[in-house]
């Protein structure tokens, strides 16, 4: 289910000005949230599925702030914690 370095989702955060580590957090809930699925996305693909979460924010995990500031909501927050290091247990 990897994402080629090439693909289209790189390019768009990067336009639209999504940080790294946002990204970051929203490709592993991507993958909690999808890795199990039976359902067959083959004529997709993952990685359009992926691009079409990050585009329409599907894991809710950040805002943008009038200044046009990319924030965490508490989603965010939240994944941000479950993904550290320290969190596993």
């Amino acid at each position: 289910m990897a994402i080629p370095e090439d693909h289209a989702v790189f390019a768009y955060a990067e336009r639209v000005g999504i940080p790294a580590e946002f990204l970051k957090l929203a490709w592993d809930w991507f993958q909690r949230r999808y890795s199990q699925s039976e359902k067959k996305y083959s004529a997709r693909g993952w990685p359009k599925i992926f691009q079409d979460s990050v585009e329409g924010n599907w894991a809710k995990a950040w805002w943008v702030d009038p200044g046009g500031e990319y924030k965490l909501t508490t989603v965010g927050l939240q994944l941000q914690r479950a993904m550290a290091p320290d969190a596993a247990a």
